[in-house]
């Protein structure tokens, strides 16, 4: 059975900003605080954690969507991969980054949405800020 994480969270950034880090192995690696490989093409393969995720990018809109296939290993073998769709939306001197994420096994949904929520408001989130600012999160699970 297939399940749904969304997340939004606000980050004081520009949407530029997040669309060139999100797909650049070094600084993914360094916000996130482990090993990514991205090619930053369409089409691109990329690996995170360390190679427990990995997919490829379906669809780069510059500096406002990023829809990518994705898995862990923790998927089933044969499940097919999952969509994980990243919405960039400037306003204000920020950038609301919604994640609607799609085709999870629905055992993993605790595990993907604790990950989700921790790269984006926390590690992102503090990427950008000073430690004393605090993220605005919404987290839905569906």
């Amino acid at each position: 059975m297939e399940a749904t994480v969304q997340i939004e969270v606000r980050i004081p950034v520009s949407t530029v900003s997040i669309y060139l880090g999100w797909l650049d192995s070094d600084e993914f690696t360094a916000f996130s605080g482990s090993e990514a490989q991205i090619d930053p093409s369409q089409g691109g393969w990329f690996t995170l954690s360390g190679g427990i995720i990995s997919g490829r990018n379906v669809v780069l809109l510059p500096f406002r969507k990023i829809v990518q296939s994705w898995r862990t290993t923790g998927f089933p073998p044969d499940f097919p991969d999952s969509r994980a769709e990243l919405s960039l939306i400037p306003g204000g001197g920020e950038t609301l980054v919604l994640v609607n994420h799609t085709g999870i096994p629905s055992d993993l949904v605790p595990e993907v949405a604790a990950y989700w929520h921790d790269l984006l408001s926390v590690r992102l989130f503090r990427y950008y800020t000073e430690p004393s600012d605090q993220p605005v999160l919404s987290v839905r699970k569906g």
